[in-house]
């Protein structure tokens, strides 16, 4: 069954990010690197305050739900914005996975 047809209830809780797009532009490793990335922001950079903090470790949360939503083999579905911010950074993540080439 594909995700297209999956019944609106088994769709994750997200703090903010929107599913539909995150599955049409983000691949599942793309998500986990947003993931991880954003936890990381959340937790290690100390310009941070709370609220920033929070948004973060939201963010994460909501692409760890939609990644193991899609499952491992999770491809983008849309064409319409691969090359957006959020993709960019993914794809710079997975590229350059040191923390050191985004300070």
């Amino acid at each position: 069954m594909s995700r297209e047809s999956t019944d609106e209830l088994e769709r994750p809780y997200t703090h903010a990010v929107r599913i539909e797009q995150a599955m049409a532009t983000l691949d599942y490793l793309e998500m986990i690197a947003l993931a991880e990335l954003f936890e990381d922001w959340a937790f290690n950079e100390p310009s941070l305050a709370d609220d920033q903090r929070t948004m973060f470790l939201q963010w994460s949360a909501d692409y760890e739900r939609i990644s193991a939503f899609c499952g491992e083999g999770w491809k983008a579905s849309g064409e319409e914005a691969p090359n957006g911010l959020i993709a960019f950074i993914a794809r710079r993540a997975l590229a350059h996975p040191a923390k050191e080439e985004f300070q």
